[in-house]
């Protein structure tokens, strides 16, 4: 398995002005994501990422996203836009805690990829490009894009 993550070649300007995604893509019926499910801060939003990702550590997710509730719309944006580029990857989301500095916590989507590590960079950057570095100011470094080969 090999990890990446997406948003170390941006060398641009990234303002308070960026937006998380682009107003013209709107969600798509497969995921079945409703205007109820963007919205900030409730237990629900929390609960009903189970819809879109599989949770690796539930409580831990939960227990994060209630510190940082910025990144719910962010999450449930990313699929739409994970699925348009890899349309048959699962999608993972895990908190991760330094060894080495307990304070230090982030929360990263792992986008399980079945393709070859030549044509994934390139899609990925595509999707860097689209749509995630604008939505990487949003989530205040708590929050990172990473992809897993299998």
């Amino acid at each position: 398995m090999i990890n990446i993550f997406l948003g170390t070649r941006y060398t641009g300007n990234l303002n308070k002005e960026s937006t998380i995604y682009n107003e013209d893509i709107k969600p798509s019926s497969q995921l079945n994501i409703t205007e109820e499910d963007i919205t900030t801060g409730g237990e629900e939003d929390i609960f009903s990422l189970n819809k879109y990702y599989i949770l690796k550590n539930p409580e831990e997710i939960r227990n994060f996203l209630f510190e940082n509730d910025y990144l719910i719309p962010v999450l449930y944006v990313a699929p739409e836009f994970i699925k348009k580029y890899f349309p048959d990857s699962q999608i993972e989301l895990e908190v991760y805690r330094d060894p080495e500095i307990p304070e230090w916590k982030r929360l990263f989507v792992y986008t399980v990829v079945k393709v070859e590590p030549e044509e994934a960079l390139e899609i990925m950057n595509k999707l860097e490009d689209e749509w995630w570095l604008d939505a990487m100011v949003k989530t205040k470094g708590k929050m990172g894009l990473l992809f897993k080969y299998v």
